[in-house]
């Protein structure tokens, strides 16, 4: 037996004529492990991502830590006689946490849209985006 030599097919050759077809009859898979689509499908260019979440995403973690603040204020606070603690910082930074993200999100939707808008009006080609506003955001307009 020869040391030199690795067991299995020669590589330069390529695998048995038999196994070719074989292999031939399966579909092509991507890195994703889906069924590759046709040559013609993946020159099209992809669509684009919405707006970045970054954001929204800082203005309802101000809303959190502000909303700590007020409470931590409201307790401390000691009414006078007969009235009732300040809760209106306190309303407002809960709504700013809970409500922020979506709002924010909404209005940076709106933006891109109109934007877009105007700039097809314009007569730029422009390639799809993957977000529908009414459709995938509709969650956020409900907490507007």
């Amino acid at each position: 037996m020869n040391s030199d030599h690795a067991a299995g097919p020669d590589p330069e050759q390529g695998l048995s004529p038999d196994l070719d077809e074989e292999l031939a009859r399966f579909p092509r898979l991507d890195a994703h492990g889906m069924v590759a689509a046709d040559l013609a499908e993946e020159q099209a260019p992809a669509p684009l991502d919405g707006p970045s979440p970054m954001l929204p995403g800082l203005v309802a973690a101000v809303g959190v830590v502000l909303t700590v603040l007020a409470v931590a204020e409201a307790v401390r606070s000691v009414p006078a006689a007969g009235q009732a603690r300040p809760m209106t910082a306190l309303v407002l930074t809960a709504a700013l946490a809970l409500g922020g993200y979506s709002l924010t999100r909404v209005l940076q939707l709106l933006a891109m849209a109109e934007s877009r808008r105007r700039r097809r009006a314009a007569g730029a080609q422009l390639p799809e985006v993957r977000w529908q506003l009414l459709d995938s955001h509709s969650l956020h307009a409900i907490w507007v």
